[in-house]
């Protein structure tokens, strides 16, 4: 009786043990789902995850955007943290985002929301939320209520309006009006500026809403990819360029000598070097004095005299000595730049080449006109 007890055992467990003999398992018909269900669940899923990225995007909402911070999905996490509407505490967390695309978004998060008509300057002087700018506000769901109330930062350029949900900053440069969020907070600033993945440091330092103090520290940085754009980022202190001024890499330098920020005692460093690409270089940037560029006009150069040609700080002496230069793309410069003067136009008006010629005429023929006109009235 015993023996065929371990029969039947022994038997059993090689039909259960052996390869192919494994009887199927079939799943409860609860959980049967056929292919047709299948992929209409995932198709599903796949268009859900789509809104929820377009709604982290575009919404306006803070609650919409503090709950769609936590969504499993890091592409959706990332449009919260590139969301200008965002708020700073949410930033907070996701600066310290397991996924490092989401860090980067948080790092070159610009805070621009909108601008507006720069004639609100005036009512923002004299600390006078009026009828025009509180629509403007509320035409883009931002509206600050009728309690806010104006600081002046800086006179002309920089206010505070402090809302009853938000705090907007606005700024006034180069004739725009741009309105701004709550900055993002330093404590996420400062963890970006440590993070251990360069791309998120280049973004933080390529961001030109970061502060002076953090992009202090991102000069010091081991990669010289941060250091270019540290360089380049028109917050960077003065004295921090002028450190980078003298770095060996010279794509670090190149940067500096581009920034417009930069002190004039390096452009003047800049504008006497051998290499010609510096010297290009100061003589297209912005910030360049006439000063300078009076001095660069008898470069030997064709490239730097063209650029300096084509500078809006050209002073008239040098747009003078340029409408002579035998450089055929340096009096073409000259010819449209607009502070060129009567002189060297008429002069340019019977340059041998025919643009230079035609272009000449033309706006010497509008000043010509503009003179007759004041000359009648009199």
């Amino acid at each position: 009786m015993r023996w065929s007890i371990r029969v039947v055992l022994i038997a059993g467990i090689i039909f259960w043990v052996l390869p192919g003999k494994v009887p199927s398992q079939s799943l409860p018909d609860s959980l049967k789902v056929d292919n047709r269900e299948f992929l209409r669940l995932l198709r599903r899923a796949e268009d859900l995850n789509k809104e929820q990225k377009q709604r982290a995007k575009r919404t306006i909402n803070a609650r919409v955007l503090t709950r769609l911070a936590q969504d499993e999905d890091p592409g959706v996490r990332f449009y919260v943290a590139f969301n200008p509407w965002t708020p700073a505490k949410v930033l907070v967390d996701l600066a310290r985002d397991a996924n490092q695309t989401v860090r980067w978004a948080v790092a070159m998060n610009t805070r621009v929301l909108f601008q507006v008509d720069p004639a609100f300057r005036e009512y923002l002087d004299n600390g006078t939320l009026n009828l025009e700018l509180e629509t403007a506000f509320g035409a883009r769901g931002a509206a600050p209520g009728r309690e806010a109330l104006i600081e002046i930062v800086e006179q002309g350029r920089r206010w505070r309006i402090a809302g009853v949900d938000r705090t907007y900053t606005l700024e006034h440069e180069d004739g725009v009006l741009t309105v701004f969020n709550t900055p993002t907070a330093r404590e996420a600033l400062q963890e970006l500026a440590k993070d251990y993945v360069e791309i998120v440091r280049v973004g933080l330092a390529s961001n030109g809403q970061t502060p002076p103090t953090i992009l202090r520290n991102l000069a010091q940085d081991v990669s010289r990819v941060v250091q270019q754009k540290v360089a380049a980022n028109r917050n960077t202190e003065p004295v921090i360029l002028e450190i980078l001024s003298r770095v060996q890499d010279p794509s670090i330098r190149l940067k500096v000598a581009q920034n417009p920020h930069t002190p004039l005692r390096v452009m003047e460093r800049f504008s006497i070097v051998n290499d010609e690409t510096f010297r290009v270089a100061v003589a297209q940037n912005p910030g360049t004095s006439p000063a300078i560029l009076l001095g660069l006009i008898f470069d030997s150069s064709d490239s730097v005299r063209r650029a300096v040609a084509a500078h809006s700080s050209t002073p008239v002496p040098a747009l003078l000595r340029l409408a002579e230069d035998v450089d055929l793309e340096v009096r073409k410069a000259t010819v449209y730049n607009g502070n060129t003067p009567r002189e060297a136009l008429t002069q340019l008006s019977f340059d041998k080449d025919r643009e230079i010629k035609e272009v000449a005429r033309s706006r010497l023929a509008q000043l010509l006109k503009q003179q007759i006109d004041r000359d009648r009235e009199r």
